[in-house]
């Protein structure tokens, strides 16, 4: 051990540039025979290793290519017959070879029999190859679904008894306690550990008074903070103009706001009010959207230029008994019944941007939680789901055949 720290730590320069250590996070995934396979890994260099201890603290994100071979690493990249190409998912384009079950060494070339009645079957077994000099060598096993155990013998599955409630999917995972041995996968309207708890709805059947040409629409329901600031509870994008909306949500009490953002352009959505109600645990209700228009067009010739524009609002209020709403690019606000005064929020216009689309086209982003939920508003002659089709190529006017058969 002193002979291996003199050796790497005799050449400052070799220290600094050199960084022969590093933590390693393999991920396996269970095939439908329920065999075991490893899929890829995350690789972070150690690089102080002179230290006598190294924190690492990550968010394990999986790329956004995974899944699109010909965006792998490996489509091009080969390892010997004992190995697989497997991808580094946190360095572009890099890849690393895995042994396969039973090989380990240097390009795994070296191969122990034992692997084969180690583990239990179906399990993936991986000879202990940090000690090279050690005569016995070590397993670790990977366990199938529903095995556990230092070789995978034991086997209990608790979804054979059907914890998970109200038409709940039942998932087996590794719990060394069994106290949570299982996982459920709820229904829309159930939460919770056994999908006992009913979410409580929310119903909007949609009935607009004013007429547009919807190509795009996102429902935004806000919840906010005592200070003003909005947050968004639940968005959905789509296509053209929903006739009802339905949410089910965990809290006590519904997100008291609800906005509708209508797209008849790519660049200049307009505003509706769904509802304002505080302190509902369900809304079920038939709603008449309001039309929220930017306080700069609701202004009167009265109000003194001096002032801060946002200080004025509640003259909107005092001026326009008709009108329910308005915003700019900062604030939402409403009027209150009496007029009196506007309650105004704090709201973050691009909530729905994403920039997926191409060839110009307007993404509207739905769950923010989720990036490849999202809509794209096409320009003219494109098409696709991100608009990807240019149909220009095949496009003619009635001005065109005109014009070609005025020379003929």
């Amino acid at each position: 051990m002193l002979a291996h720290k003199y050796w790497r730590y005799f050449n400052q320069s070799d220290v600094n540039h050199n960084h022969p250590y590093s933590v390693h996070f393999d991920v396996f995934a269970l095939n439908k025979n329920n065999t075991v396979r490893e899929i890829g890994s995350w690789h972070y260099l150690i690089y102080f290793d002179y230290l006598p201890a190294f924190r690492l603290a990550v968010v394990l994100k999986f790329p956004s290519w995974l899944g699109n071979t010909t965006l792998d690493p490996c489509s091009n990249k080969y390892c010997n017959e004992n190995s697989t190409c497997l991808p580094v998912f946190n360095h572009h384009n890099s890849h690393y070879c895995s042994c396969k079950s039973g090989y380990y060494g240097i390009n795994c070339s070296m191969y122990t029999p034992l692997c084969e009645t180690y583990c239990s079957v179906n399990s993936f077994c991986r000879p202990d190859d940090s000690d090279r000099q050690a005569k016995e060598k070590e397993f670790y096993c990977i366990c199938p679904l529903d095995h556990f155990g230092p070789r995978c013998n034991l086997k209990y599955d608790n979804c054979d008894l059907n914890p998970c409630l109200n038409n709940g999917t039942c998932f087996s995972k590794y719990d060394p306690n069994g106290e949570n041995s299982y996982m459920c996968h709820c229904s829309e309207r159930f939460h919770g550990h056994q999908c006992r708890d009913e979410k409580m709805s929310i119903y909007i059947n949609l009935n607009m008074t004013k007429m547009l040409i919807a190509r795009g629409t996102v429902v935004q329901l806000y919840s906010y903070f005592p200070t003003g600031f909005l947050l968004i509870a639940y968005q959905k994008s789509y296509i053209g103009l929903p006739s009802a909306i339905s949410f089910y949500h965990r809290s006590d009490y519904a997100p008291p706001l609800g906005v509708l953002k209508i797209y008849e352009d790519l660049s200049h959505p307009q505003y509706f009010l769904i509802y304002f109600w505080r302190n509902q645990s369900k809304i079920n209700i038939t709603s008449s959207p309001q039309h929220c228009p930017h306080a700069s067009l609701l202004f009167s010739e009265g109000i003194n230029p001096s002032v801060s524009a946002v200080f004025n609002y509640h003259h909107i209020c005092h001026n326009n008994t008709q009108r329910v709403c308005f915003r700019d690019e900062n604030y939402f606000c409403i009027c209150q019944q009496d007029h009196y005064r506007a309650e105004c929020f704090m709201l973050d216009i691009e909530h729905d941007f994403c920039y997926q689309c191409l060839s110009g086209g307007k993404c509207l982003q739905g769950d923010l939680e989720d990036p490849n939920d999202f809509i794209c508003l096409c320009l003219s002659c494109h098409q696709g789901h991100q608009c990807e089709f240019s149909m220009q190529a095949f496009g003619f006017t009635l001005d065109s055949f005109l014009v070609n058969y005025s020379k003929e």
